[in-house]
């Protein structure tokens, strides 16, 4: 894997990002053993996007939440856009479809719920963001949500044959949460009020 990793860096010149993931890469073992620890939320952040290209999506789930943790309002910033890929590793996990699935159903619960968690925060986020009424963020909101219903990390809380598998609690919560997804897709599409004309009197 990292092998392919830093063929690509190699094929745009990067040599330093090679060098980082052969680095991240053997520091890894340790990080999922518990022996060491991610030196910053920078280093958390990086360690997770390599354990969700690995498809340790429990390890990397577990990583941005250090991240968010060390690093206040890194959660929170839409800019930097790092909730959104945690609530996909949290869902894969909270699906089984990783390869360090969680241990049992309680676990993988868990993980589904924090999936959701970060998600709605996401919603609440961009639902502040809108009041602004920049085209630009309406935009961009209206690609963000479109991806989010598209999206396949996320297939196992939205699509009705996974919801299916779900406690009824679970999917009714999952419903109710792609409910509030379409209600502010529908609210960024709405035309901006219109602007009240010029008076032509001097």
């Amino acid at each position: 894997m990292v092998f392919i990793l830093c063929q690509a860096a190699w094929n745009k010149d990067n040599i330093r990002e090679c060098q980082e993931l052969v680095e991240l890469d053997e520091k890894l073992p340790a990080i999922l053993k518990g022996t060491t620890k991610p030196q910053d939320a920078q280093e958390a952040l990086a360690l997770a996007d390599l354990c969700y290209r690995k498809s340790l999506h429990v390890a990397a789930a577990r990583l941005f939440g250090q991240a968010f943790e060390s690093r206040t309002g890194l959660a929170d910033s839409l800019q930097a856009d790092q909730r959104h890929p945690a609530a996909s590793a949290a869902a894969l996990a909270g699906c089984g479809k990783g390869k360090d699935d969680p241990p049992d159903g309680a676990a993988r619960a868990r993980w589904r719920e924090k999936a959701r968690e970060w998600l709605r925060a996401e919603l609440a986020a961009w639902d502040k963001l809108l009041m602004s009424d920049s085209p630009q963020t309406r935009d961009q909101l209206k690609k963000t949500l479109a991806h989010w219903k598209e999206e396949r990390d996320l297939a196992g809380l939205r699509e009705e044959a996974e919801l299916a598998k779900l406690p009824d609690a679970e999917r009714r919560a999952c419903q109710v949460l792609w409910t509030d997804v379409d209600m502010l897709l529908k609210k960024a599409n709405a035309s901006a009020p219109a602007v009240m004309p010029q008076s032509g009197h001097k």
